[in-house]
């Protein structure tokens, strides 16, 4: 599957992804930090954002953004935590 996705919408989900709570898929971050950790223009982080989003790789959270748990999974969580995890992602 082909999501169009340049180096920079990349960089960014794989950052999210790197720091992202592992009981919750939920990445602690404003748009300004991500920028500066990633050495990236504001612009260009926030369009990266947008697409990750109407990909649905990622929603905005309070505070942050929540990596989609039907992709990405990592943790120790019990099966049902799973399930409750990915209702509130969708």
């Amino acid at each position: 599957m082909y999501y169009e996705l340049t180096s920079a919408d990349y960089k960014t989900l794989f950052f999210l992804c790197e720091e992202m709570n592992h009981d919750n898929n939920i990445t602690y971050i404003k748009q300004k930090q991500l920028a500066e950790h990633l050495e990236m223009n504001k612009g260009n982080i926030s369009r990266s954002i947008k697409k990750l989003r109407e990909k649905q790789f990622i929603v905005k959270c309070e505070n942050g953004f929540m990596i989609n748990l039907h992709l990405f999974y990592v943790g120790r969580r019990g099966l049902q935590m799973r399930f409750e995890l990915r209702d509130r992602f969708d």
